[in-house]
């Protein structure tokens, strides 16, 4: 996370110059010498150059920051204040690796302690000296260790601490909201009394003070929650409003807007903080999550006030969806890259599984329907396609959740929420479904067939002329957005959460991180990027006006760090040329998704060609017969099913489907798949057989494959031979020898063979032979 103000990042920077004992490797020293003298000096390239060479180096976060003294420090802030947008980002990703290795080393809990004691029992001028070092040095940490004494029976102690709380500021709030329902009464006033205090005042205590004021047993804590709510409310002009209100707006906010989270302060440990009975549970979590937990955690607080609140219920059900989403890429994004982040990860799936997916599960299909246009209103569409999943997995049906449904498949730019969509719409009674919704879902599944993977793509545009060419320009090349973000920082907060396949960025874009001018926006954006594990590979695009294009590629453009510079003209055959192809062309990672969505909207199309329906399923003949020639197995087989089911609907492709039962590379499964379509679409439309497609059949009526022989004898029954010819044929036949059962060849998957000759023939063989009926033939 990112702090919004450079001056922030500059006071708590400059503050925390600690003695360090790490080894310094002197390579790593000496390219950053260079780029420093190189810098004063003027020469600005030489200075990007080797700061270049300083990164590829991987150097430690100590190391950085046992070089960063105050005399280098200084340089580094003159060089994030220069008119160099090269230079700006390379000093900002300076502090970011100083910041990382200072976060580490000011989380020792024994000497906050000891620091905390010694603050408490100093005279008054050594304790303003220790105030400000506990606070700027430890702040949100040292607010943790100072629970205990905000309920001293010592009234001079509690005012102590305080003061000390208190001059922490911001960074101590999610500390003291967390223990606002303390047992002890003193713990609970004193919170009460700071959440209103001048450094500590923020919009997002004001569902916690209204709970205390509305609700806390005690009147003095009541009292002093409410006279903090009505400063609280003075001071930013707000009317009163419930606690509900107040703890939905915070979850809201922490939700969508979590890049402008006060409480992700980058020198922190991304902690989530739970009372349970007088102690405070600290949970480590990973950064891109904490915005997310801080939501819900604001959401059980809404919900403690009405259990029954729709939008809090909803909200719950987005976050919920989001965080399974999250996870689920992280886990599958971590490997040996970051092992203490996945065991972290790994430390978290009991929860996630037993109690989060479970949660979501029991939504009503009242509260998943408003989740579901939330996300669509969001253009959330991860959480989107998660909450159609659910309605799906749970069988929700009818009005309840028709309307979000029918919205996500027909209104929605993203391809992958409408796929899900007419998934989960495809199992309804085509009676429940407009005719126009009907259609859509036959579309959609049809199209999913065919087509090629989804890939994923997030963008930073502040123009929004081009933010509108561009998302048109994504659909077309069958690339799914999400909401273009608003500004740099919100735009690597959702990378980092879910980790797109390409990134695209304009020169209008806002940094969001400072009031300075934006000229370090693209470059500190690419540097954040190439820093972080989950985004290192991601290409980057960077769109540029024509008369900008060749200094612009001075300055961003990297092969090797596949960052390319593009006109924000661009058309998508140009942008299909300049990126797609170069980065995407041979990976198959693609591939894969495309698989998995085209085997489920297969599946989806031969389930219900089972049924009786009013849907217009001969409209996907074309599409099912496209891909039958030479795709997967997984999608081949149910696409041939339904073609079957159609029976004479699909009759114009009888020929297309004969042929993959004669091509004999194919798998068994495929080729009886093949021929059962075949004998579907004789026996339905009555036409008689082809004389080349008579010679397909009666050549698999002599296979030595008894699943491939058994179909074509059914398609044969089927066929319109002559009666003659039919006759001779069936008669004519003749078991392979030894009655041996051989695999067709090219089969590219284990078969089944439930079929075990000699038990079925023990099976239907009697000791007595009377019970075959052979004494009553003298009767006849």
């Amino acid at each position: 996370m990112l702090r919004s103000t450079l001056a922030k990042v500059s006071l708590i920077a400059a503050s925390l110059v600690l003695s360090m004992s790490s080894p310094i490797c002197a390579q790593v020293e000496e390219s950053l010498d260079e780029a420093l003298n190189s810098f004063r000096a003027g020469n600005f390239n030489q200075a990007h150059a080797k700061l270049e060479e300083l990164f590829k180096g991987d150097p430690t976060n100590d190391a950085i920051l046992d070089l960063l003294d105050r005399n280098r420090i200084g340089i580094i802030f003159k060089m994030v204040s220069s008119d160099d947008s090269r230079l700006v980002g390379a000093g900002l990703r300076l502090l970011e690796l100083r910041r990382s290795a200072v976060k580490k080393k000011i989380s020792d809990s024994d000497q906050i302690q000891a620091k905390i004691a010694s603050y408490l029992e100093a005279d008054a001028q050594e304790r303003l000296a220790l105030k400000s070092e506990i606070a700027i040095q430890m702040g949100r940490n040292a607010a943790v260790e100072l629970i205990e004494h905000l309920g001293a029976a010592n009234v001079s102690v509690r005012a102590d601490a305080m003061l000390l709380a208190s001059e922490i500021g911001l960074d101590a709030v999610p500390v003291l909201i967390a223990v606002s329902k303390h047992p002890n009464a003193l713990v609970r006033s004193s919170v009460a009394k700071l959440l209103g205090s001048r450094n500590l005042r923020h919009p997002s205590v004001a569902g916690t003070l209204a709970s205390m004021a509305a609700s806390d047993a005690d009147a003095t804590v009541k009292a002093s929650a409410a006279k903090s709510l009505g400063v609280l409310n003075d001071t930013y002009g707000k009317g009163q409003a419930s606690a509900l209100e107040y703890h939905y707006k915070n979850a809201l906010r922490y939700y969508l807007l979590g890049h402008t989270n006060p409480y992700a302060n980058p020198y922190y440990d991304a902690s989530i903080y739970e009372l349970e009975g007088e102690s405070l549970n600290v949970e480590t979590v990973a950064h891109f999550q904490l915005s997310d937990r801080m939501a819900e955690q604001a959401l059980k607080a809404a919900l403690a006030e009405n259990p029954n609140d729709l939008e809090a219920r909803a909200l719950l059900a987005c976050v919920d969806a989001a965080q399974l989403a999250e996870y689920q890429m992280a886990q599958e994004t971590f490997g040996e890259s970051d092992p203490d982040l996945k065991a972290l990860l790994d430390s978290q799936s009991n929860v996630m599984n037993f109690v989060r997916r479970p949660r979501l599960l029991s939504s009503s299909a009242q509260v998943l329907n408003e989740a579901l246009e939330m996300a669509l209103d969001h253009k959330n569409n991860v959480v989107a396609q998660a909450l159609i999943e659910v309605m799906d997995r749970t069988g929700r049906r009818g009005a309840s959740v028709l309307p979000s449904l029918n919205r996500s498949i027909s209104e929605t730019p993203s391809r992958a929420v409408r796929v899900r969509a007419a998934i989960a719409l495809s199992k309804w009674s085509s009676q429940d479904l407009s005719d126009r919704v009907g259609s859509l879902v036959v579309s959609v599944l049809s199209e999913a067939v065919v087509n090629s993977g989804i890939r994923t793509v997030h963008s930073i545009i502040g123009d929004p002329q081009t933010e509108n060419r561009f998302g048109a320009l994504f659909a077309d090349l069958n690339l799914d957005s999400f909401a273009n973000s608003k500004d740099v920082a919100q735009g690597l907060v959702r990378a980092d959460k879910l980790p797109p396949d390409l990134l695209v960025i304009d020169e209008t874009a806002s940094s969001g991180l400072s009031s300075r001018p934006n000229n370090a926006a693209i470059n500190f954006f690419v540097n954040q990027i190439r820093g972080n594990a989950r985004t290192a590979d991601i290409p980057i695009v960077v769109l540029v006006s024509a008369a900008n294009l060749e200094k612009a590629k001075n300055l961003y453009a990297d092969a090797d760090r596949k960052v390319v510079v593009l006109p924000n003209d661009s058309d998508a055959t140009a942008f299909r040329t300049s990126v797609l192809d170069p980065h995407f062309k041979d990976k198959d990672d693609a591939k894969a998704r495309a698989l998995n969505v085209a085997k489920l909207a297969a599946e989806a199309l031969d389930a219900i060609s089972k049924q009786s329906t009013n849907l217009p399923l001969a409209s996907s003949v074309d599409k099912l017969t496209q891909v039958i020639e030479n795709r997967p197995d997984v999608v081949r087989i149910p696409c041939l099913g339904a073609l079957g089911n159609l029976r004479a609907q699909a009759s114009g492709s009888i020929g297309a489907i004969a042929q993959v039962f004669a091509a004999s590379d194919n798998s068994t499964k495929v080729r009886e798949a093949a021929m059962l379509a075949v004998a579907k679409i004789l026996d339905g439309s009555g036409q008689q057989a082809t004389a080349d497609l008579l010679k397909i059949i009666t050549d698999g009526m002599a296979s030595n494959n008894l699943s491939l022989r058994e179909a074509s004898f059914i398609a044969y029954s089927a066929a319109g031979a002559p009666s003659q010819e039919a006759i001779a044929k069936i008669f004519s036949t003749t078991a392979p020898d030894g009655g041996a059962i051989e695999e067709e060849a090219g089969s590219n998957e284990a078969e089944e063979d439930d079929t075990d000759l000699d038990d079925t023939e023990e099976d239907d063989t009697d000791e007595d032979d009377d019970d075959l009926g052979l004494d009553d033939l003298d009767d006849i």
